[in-house]
């Protein structure tokens, strides 16, 4: 059940002793588990203003040992994750992302009730208004819930208001020497086309705050001045492999002026990271026939020591439609022992290079080189892996005699509906002498 706006679960706040926790609403706290520990005020039905954060309930007493295992907010984790001891008293806080359990014992009482009280405060204001002006205060916080419950509510604002009456809010934020501020600040303005907030960004890409420069980031991904440009290159050359990986990413995104020589020299980066990014998103240019002279580094990369690598590689490799590419993917398919999620890649990138609508599958040689490994594919459908979706198209496509039977057996046996349905539909195709097509479906998680 939902109260309020923003998207927040709004609970209760309890503070009220005396009250049974067999008097409360049984549609609202069905999950309780503790009997009279638990005190409890208004519930949120009873409530008419939203609020920046629910405040669950107050524990009194003996608590129940199994309390960390309620689902106190929708499968929200309960942190800090330690036991919760008897004859204390505790507040359950559920700020939009995650289940606090705070002590007002004496050696806590102070921070947190204070905390608490910030809050409340908050929840009793009269207009959204002031509710959302309030939140944008604590965003500079150094409680660390504070701030967090602040981001959350935020990030709940409309573009609308976050460009139009908090525009100022937003730009303080933005110019705040808090870090997490900032990168509240630059969550919501991702897809911004307004030039004070553009400006900002780019100057926050120079902070030192590792996150506040990965979402500068991903908001000038969206911006394609040369100025923009230009940072996301800088961002490229950074000594923190992370930072490095974003810009490649965001670079990237749209084959920006000037990026592609950028890209294809992170193919040798130092980072695994970065290699696997930067061979991720050559596919874009590949798609429009460009950037094809990587091919040989990315056939290199087949061989990488690092298996994130290896799958990048092969999966861009089979949007090259580069013939080069063919015959060291088949034989990548021949190392022993082959890490399953490797094979799957490399069985993407040959059915991408044999798919009828590319230019390589019309080369005879290529036809050749698919056939001389048609019982590689056979034996990946007999051993039911994961890649056996791309096999039952590799088998059909081929010109071996043997395909029929291979592709009967497949709809009679295979445990997984998609390659059964896959395999039907070949053999209809074969039977009606017509070509084949790319696979509809793939396997979960890939």
């Amino acid at each position: 059940m939902k109260f309020g706006h923003r998207g927040f679960w709004v609970l209760v706040f309890a503070v009220i002793s005396g009250a049974s926790a067999k008097s409360l609403p049984p549609n609202l706290y069905e999950w309780v588990k503790s009997s009279d520990a638990i005190f409890v005020g208004k519930t949120a039905s009873q409530r008419t203003a939203p609020f920046p954060v629910e405040i669950l309930t107050v524990l009194k007493g003996q608590v129940s040992p199994k309390a960390l295992e309620w689902p106190l907010a929708n499968g929200s984790d309960i942190h800090p994750p330690a036991p919760l001891l008897p004859d204390s008293t505790y507040v359950v806080i559920f700020n939009g992302r995650r289940t606090y359990v705070l002590p007002l014992s004496p050696k806590y009482e102070e921070r947190n009730i204070t905390m608490v009280k910030k809050l409340l405060d908050v929840s009793i204001m009269k207009t959204d208004f002031e509710r959302d002006r309030a939140m944008f205060g604590l965003a500079t916080s150094t409680n660390t819930l504070l701030m967090q419950t602040a981001r959350q509510y935020i990030w709940g604002l409309s573009s609308g208001a976050i460009h139009g009456v908090y525009h100022g809010e937003v730009v303080k934020l933005l110019k705040s020497d808090v870090p997490e501020a900032q990168h509240t600040a630059l969550s919501v303005i991702r897809h911004t086309h307004d030039k004070e907030f553009v400006s900002l960004a780019i100057a926050a890409a120079n902070s030192k705050n590792e996150e506040v420069i990965k979402t500068a980031s991903l908001v000038l991904s969206d911006q394609f001045s040369t100025e923009a440009t230009n940072i996301l290159i800088s961002l490229s050359k950074h000594p923190n492999d992370r930072i490095r990986s974003r810009a490649a990413l965001d670079l990237g995104d749209r084959r920006r002026d000037n990026a592609l020589p950028v890209i294809t020299g992170l193919l040798t980066d130092a980072s695994s990271r970065v290699r696997e990014m930067a061979a991720r998103r050559l596919v874009l240019w590949f798609r429009y026939g460009e950037g094809l002279s990587s091919v040989p580094r990315l056939i290199e990369m087949l061989n990488d020591p690092d298996e994130n690598v290896q799958m990048s590689a092969a999966a861009s490799l089979g949007e090259s439609d580069d013939l080069r590419a063919v015959e060291p993917l088949l034989k990548k398919l021949e190392d022993k022992p082959l890490n399953e999620r490797v094979e799957y890649f490399v069985l993407q990138g040959l059915h991408g290079l044999h798919s009828p609508r590319r230019a390589a599958s019309a080369d005879s040689k290529v036809g050749s080189l698919f056939n001389s490994r048609f019982s590689v594919f056979v034996d990946i459908l007999e051993k039911r892996r994961t890649g056996s979706l791309f096999a039952v198209d590799l088998v059909a496509l081929s010109g071996n005699a043997e395909a029929v039977p291979v592709l009967e057996e497949v709809v009679k046996s295979h445990p997984d509906q998609g390659t059964r349905e896959s395999a039907k539909s070949r053999l209809n195709q074969r039977k009606q002498g017509e070509g084949g097509a790319s696979p509809s479906k793939f396997p979960n998680g890939q």
